[in-house]
């Protein structure tokens, strides 16, 4: 099971183009703060640490990925982690998919 991935609010072009635009590096581009990610998403995170779900079900944890203790990232080390403003991209997906235990 997936744990709600951080929004971007805008397309990833937009965001390279407003950092390059003001001269702001686009190594690591901030999407959101991870307190706005964990106050959007309460509910959902409240319930899948309260639930009780069999052995068998795993959670991947965006968080871990895209996240770091007080932002989200739409780029992280010069990497897109985002194909637009509601999917992932290749990169996004593989540090996703890294986490499943089979």
């Amino acid at each position: 099971m997936i744990k709600p991935v951080p929004e971007m609010g805008r397309s990833i072009s937009k965001l390279f183009y407003e950092n390059y635009w003001v001269g702001k590096p686009v190594k690591d581009i901030v999407s959101m703060s991870k307190t706005y990610y964990e106050q959007r998403n309460y509910d959902i995170l409240h319930h899948f640490k309260q639930a009780r779900y069999p052995a068998n079900v795993h959670f991947i944890d965006s968080q871990k990925e895209f996240c770091d203790a007080r932002y989200c990232y739409a780029v992280r080390d010069s990497h897109p982690l985002y194909h637009d403003a509601h999917h992932a991209s290749q990169q996004g997906a593989e540090k996703l998919v890294s986490q499943i235990v089979i």
